[in-house]
């Protein structure tokens, strides 16, 4: 029995599979995560990260936030992200309209949040 393991003597983080196309993440014999889900999400942190769209992002989600109506925090989003596009290209960058989409779809879900919470 020396290549068997008993129930307890279980490793935290073990493979559910030994197939290397599905191997599973297994934590603690409770949930199984997908390698490639996890792959996947690195990819969107990174990308997040890249030229601080996550900056774009919250902020946007701080106008949707604040606006009192929706006209207001569409007016006041496309100004901001267009107004932070603008000086990226006058300080000698080029603007950026996958940032401007950042602060832009954070309106959005910053003003669906609050449409939801308060309405």
């Amino acid at each position: 029995m020396k290549g068997r393991r008993r129930k307890f003597q279980r490793p935290f983080f073990s493979y559910a599979t030994t197939d290397k196309k599905e191997r599973a993440l297994c934590i603690n014999n409770f949930a199984f995560v997908n390698i490639k889900q996890v792959m996947n999400m690195k990819k969107i942190i990174r990308w997040l990260g890249a030229s601080n769209r996550y900056k774009h992002f919250v902020g946007g989600v701080v106008i949707g936030l604040g606006a009192d109506s929706t006209y207001c925090a569409a007016y006041a989003g496309v100004g901001v992200a267009a107004a932070l596009e603008l000086k990226d290209e006058l300080w000698g960058g080029k603007w950026d309209w996958i940032d401007f989409g950042c602060t832009v779809a954070g309106v959005v879900v910053g003003r669906l949040t609050r449409w939801a919470v308060w309405q």
